[in-house]
C-alpha cells in the first residue's frame, strides 16, 4: 500500500516576536548606553569646538608619519610572525619530546609574559652586550628602536600564531587525511591542498583577532623612542597638554581596527562561500511540461558534519499538479540524482549534492535544467551525475532506471 497527500498546506507566516518586559537589568543597560552616547557626544563636541588649525597643522602630518610606521612595523610582524609560525605548529604537534617540549616553552613564555617586558628584555637587556654583538656583526639591528620593537612583535604573534595554527590543523577531521592517503595523495601534498586550505578556514576569525591585538599592543614601542602613532601622540601632547591629542590617536586605532574589520569579513565570506546555504530562484532552471506552470522554490540543505553531503528539495506552490499520484499518473517519477562537483576554491577535492524532483524520463528536462542552472549560476565544475528514476507501471510495481554521465 502507498499512502500520499491530497493537497498541501500553504505556508504560514512565523509566529510573532514575544516582547521582552521591562525589567532591572533592562533598565541598568539602557541607562549605561545612555551614558556612553552622551559622553561620546560630548567627546565629539568638544573637538569641534576645540578645534585649532595650526595644531592641525603642524602635528597632521606627524600623525600620518605614525600612521605609517605603526601599519608598516604591524604588517611587517603579522608576515614574519606567519612565517615562523609554521614550524612552530609543527614542532608543538611533533611526537619527539624534546622539540615539542622547547616548542612548547617558546609559546607558554612569550604568550604568558608582557609585551612590554619582552620589549625591555630586547632593547634594553640585549643592549648589554655591545661587545659580543659587534663582534658577530648584529650591533646595528640591536641599536635601533625599530627593529628591536619589529622583533618582540614577530616573537610574541608568532607564538600566538602558532597555537591558532596548531588548533586549526588538528580541528581537520581524521577522515580528509585517510581520504587523501586512500587516493594515493603523498602526505605532503595532502597537507599543502587539502587539511592546510581547510585549516586556514577555522584559523581566519582567530587570525583576525590576533592582529587587532597587535595593533592595538605595539603602542609599546612608543616607550622606546619610536615614533609610531602613540609615539607621535605623546610628542604632541607633550608640546600642547592638549588631551585631544590622545583622542585623535583613539580615533585613528579605531579606523585602522574597522578597516581591518571590513577586510577581514569580506575575505570570509569570500573563502567560506561553497559552505553556506544557497537558495535558488524560483524556477530552478528548468522548464514546465505539459504546459503546466510549476512555481518551484529550490533549498540546498547541507551537513557539513559526514560527507558534506547536500539535498536538494524542491517545493510547489500555485500549481495544477498538486498531489504525488497525478504526477505519477502523467508518467512522472521520481528521480534521485548524485552530483558530484569540484570546491571553488580546491578543485582537487569533490563534494556531492543529492538532487531529488519528479521528471520525465528519458529525457529528464528538469534535471537538466538544474544541471544548466548550476553551470551558469552556481561556483564549483560540475563533474558527473549518477542518477536512479523510479516510475509506477501499476499499483504495485516499480520501474528502476539507473544511469550516469559525465559533465568534467
Amino acid at each position: 500500500s502507498m499512502s500520499y497527500s491530497r493537497e498541501l498546506i500553504a505556508p504560514r507566516p512565523a509566529p510573532p516576536v514575544p516582547s521582552k518586559p521591562l525589567n532591572a537589568s533592562r533598565v541598568t543597560a539602557l541607562t549605561i548606553l545612555a551614558i556612553w552616547a552622551a559622553l561620546a557626544v560630548a567627546m565629539v563636541w568638544l573637538v569641534i569646538t576645540g578645534w585649532d588649525d595650526a595644531k592641525f597643522l603642524r602635528y597632521g602630518p606627524r600623525y600620518l608619519s605614525g600612521l605609517w610606521t605603526t601599519v608598516s612595523l604591524v604588517g611587517i610582524a603579522v608576515i614574519l610572525g606567519a612565517i615562523l609560525s609554521l614550524p612552530l605548529s609543527f614542532a608543538r604537534m611533533s611526537q619527539n619530546r624534546v622539540i615539542g617540549a622547547i616548542a612548547y616553552s617558546y609559546v607558554y613564555v612569550f604568550r604568558g609574559t608582557p609585551l612590554l617586558a619582552q620589549l625591555f628584555l630586547i632593547y634594553y637587556g640585549l643592549g648589554g652586550f655591545r661587545p659580543q654583538l659587534e663582534s658577530v656583526g648584529l650591533w646595528w639591528f640591536f641599536r635601533e628602536a625599530w627593529y628591536c620593537g619589529l622583533l618582540s612583535l614577530t616573537l610574541n604573534t608568532a607564538a600566538y600564531q602558532a597555537e591558532i595554527l596548531r588548533g586549526a590543523i588538528e580541528s581537520v577531521p581524521r577522515g580528509q587525511h585517510e581520504g587523501a592517503a586512500a587516493l594515493g595523495i603523498s602526505k605532503s601534498v595532502a597537507f599543502r591542498k587539502i587539511v592546510l586550505p581547510q585549516a586556514l578556514i577555522v584559523a581566519l576569525r582567530p587570525y583576525g583577532n590576533e592582529i587587532v591585538l597587535l595593533i592595538k599592543g605595539s603602542a609599546v614601542v612608543a616607550v622606546v623612542t619610536v615614533y609610531d602613532l602613540m609615539g607621535e601622540t605623546r610628542y604632541a601632547f607633550s608640546r600642547t597638554f592638549d588631551y585631544q591629542t590622545y583622542l585623535w590617536a583613539a580615533i585613528f586605532y579605531l579606523a585602522i581596527v574597522e578597516t581591518l574589520r571590513q577586510v577581514w569579513a569580506l575575505l570570509e565570506a569570500r573563502l567560506t562561500r561553497h559552505l553556506k546555504r544557497r537558495r535558488c530562484p524560483e524556477n530552478g532552471g528548468g522548464k514546465a511540461s505539459s504546459g503546466q506552470t510549476l512555481k518551484k522554490s529550490l533549498i540546498l540543505r547541507c551537513s557539513p558534519v559526514d560527507d558534506a553531503t547536500c539535498v536538494v528539495t524542491t517545493r510547489r506552490a500555485g500549481t495544477t499538479m498538486n498531489t504525488e499520484m497525478e504526477m505519477m499518473l502523467k508518467g512522472y517519477g521520481l528521480t534521485t540524482a548524485q552530483i558530484l562537483y569540484r570546491l571553488p576554491d580546491h578543485p582537487i577535492l569533490l563534494q556531492s549534492y543529492l538532487w531529488q524532483e519528479y521528471d520525465l524520463a528519458p529525457d529528464f528536462p528538469q534535471m537538466k535544467g538544474f544541471l544548466k542552472f548550476w553551470q551558469e549560476k552556481l561556483d564549483g565544475p560540475l563533474h558527473s551525475v549518477r542518477y536512479v528514476h523510479h516510475k509506477m507501471i501499476s499499483a504495485s510495481e516499480w520501474r528502476a532506471l539507473k544511469g550516469e554521465f559525465i559533465l568534467h
